[in-house]
């Protein structure tokens, strides 16, 4: 409750990175990752391959479904819990 004077404290908005991914996005990751040329791990160890899979997997990735910035004002978080009190107390013990 605010009284008369005070002056009302609002929360921060809610930010955060997020990508939309679809039909359409992950078959062009698809497409890229079947058309690269994997032969090539024939000549690295095992943790060489890993770095270079997880690299190109992450090079598709943010070639075809890039990281968005997600706002949310703070009006439209939601505050109250929305678990009742039952499964809080379940979890409690």
């Amino acid at each position: 409750m605010q009284l008369i004077g005070e002056k009302r404290v609002r929360s921060k908005p809610s930010k955060f990175a997020a990508r939309k991914f679809n039909d359409t996005s992950l078959g062009q990751i698809i497409e890229y990752l079947g058309t690269h040329t994997w032969d090539t791990f024939e000549n690295y160890t095992a943790e060489q391959c890993f770095g270079i899979a997880i690299k190109t997997i992450h090079d598709a990735i943010d070639l075809y479904e890039p990281e968005k910035r997600v706002v949310i004002p703070s009006k439209h978080v939601i505050k109250e819990s929305w678990m009742t009190n039952g499964p809080i107390n379940l979890i409690k013990r």
